[in-house]
C-alpha cells in the first residue's frame, strides 16, 4: 500500500476538526450557564443603582467583583479547552499511525 502524506494530513485535519466540533457545543452551553448564573446578580445591581442604593463608584466595584467571579468560572473552561485540544491531537496522531501501519506491511 502506498503512503500519500498529503492525503494523510488532510485526514488528520478532518479528525482534529471533528473532535473540536463535537466538543464546541458543550463549551458554548457552559459559557451560557456561567452568564445565566450572573443574570440575577446583575439585575439586582441594576435595581440597586436605579433605586439609589448604590452610587456609581459602588456599582463599579460590584461589577468588578462580579466580573472576577465570571472570570474564575470561565477559567475552568480553559482546562476543558486544553482537554479538547489534546483529544484533537490524539485523533490526528491516531490517523497518522494507522496510515503508517497500513502502508508498511
Amino acid at each position: 500500500m502506498s503512503f500519500d502524506i498529503d492525503k494523510v494530513l488532510k485526514e488528520m485535519l478532518v479528525a482534529m476538526l471533528n473532535e473540536i466540533h463535537n466538543s464546541d457545543n458543550a463549551i458554548a452551553i457552559e459559557v451560557d450557564q456561567v452568564l445565566d448564573e450572573s443574570k440575577e446578580i446583575l439585575a439586582q445591581l441594576f435595581l440597586a443603582r436605579k433605586n439609589g442604593q448604590l452610587d456609581d463608584s459602588d456599582l463599579q466595584d460590584e461589577i468588578k467583583r462580579e466580573g472576577e467571579v465570571v472570570k474564575v468560572q470561565l477559567l475552568t473552561l480553559n482546562i476543558e479547552t486544553e482537554v479538547i485540544l489534546q483529544k484533537a491531537v490524539n485523533a490526528a496522531i491516531d490517523v497518522f499511525y494507522k496510515a503508517v501501519v497500513a502502508a508498511i506491511p
